[in-house]
């Protein structure tokens, strides 16, 4: 498989997944695409703090203290964690006005910049 065909199909699978959220979020009363002004720093609000919610709920899924000897790694815990965190963050992506191909060129745009950080010693 090409490598181009590769990043198309995944940037298929990106957009189904914005229109999932954007579908799940009007059947919860949010049009993403309409939201006001007024409601929308109440929207942002609202997903920050349940990302925030998520990271916590992800580190608990995590053994990240090296003094409590019981803690297990449980991934498939881990990734419905994960899986509940990208639901926020597509909401936020939706509201701010990121479609799946701004997500795209932007994240790529930024990751450029990131390497030509490394390479400069950043």
């Amino acid at each position: 498989m090409k490598k181009d065909n590769y990043f198309l199909q995944d940037k298929d699978k990106l957009e189904e997944l914005f229109k999932m959220q954007e579908k799940l979020q009007k059947r919860l009363g949010y049009d993403l695409q309409k939201i006001s002004e007024k409601h929308s720093q109440k929207y942002f609000n609202l997903m920050f703090i349940a990302i925030i919610e998520e990271c916590v709920e992800i580190i608990r899924e995590t053994p990240w203290k090296p003094w409590k000897k019981s803690m297990t790694f449980n991934q498939v815990k881990l990734q419905e964690e994960v899986i509940d965190l990208w639901h926020f963050i597509i909401n936020l992506s939706i509201a701010s006005g990121l479609t799946p191909q701004k997500l795209y060129d932007k994240f790529v745009e930024k990751n450029t910049v990131n390497h030509k950080r490394q390479d400069n010693g950043y």
